[in-house]
């Protein structure tokens, strides 16, 4: 396997409360992954603990990750190997409590 074939980009981002991210990657996979311990960590991250900050997370196509605005990301490789898979049934209980909160 190359080091192309390694290498993960991030096609949709779904906040979620609680710090955490439901993430689709270029092989359709869906993952969330749960940022409180690098929020926790501080420094550019430490942001992240802020609920409105955090909600303003989008993909940056050209980048293949997610970013926050002033340029902050996380490295797309980083997202995926702190996510775990979702199905679909625990997917869709995260979403409607994210949405009734």
């Amino acid at each position: 396997m190359s080091l192309l074939e390694e290498l993960h980009v991030v096609r949709h981002v779904l906040p979620l409360p609680r710090t955490m991210l439901v993430l689709e990657f270029e092989d359709h996979s869906v993952r969330v992954a749960n940022l409180a311990p690098v929020a926790a960590e501080g420094g550019a991250l430490g942001r992240l603990a802020d609920p409105d900050y955090f909600e303003t997370v989008r993909v940056d196509e050209e980048a293949g990750t997610v970013v926050w605005p002033d340029e902050v990301d996380i490295d797309p490789d980083v997202l995926y190997h702190l996510s775990q898979p979702v199905a679909a049934e625990t997917l869709q209980r995260l979403i409607l409590q994210a949405l009734s909160a």
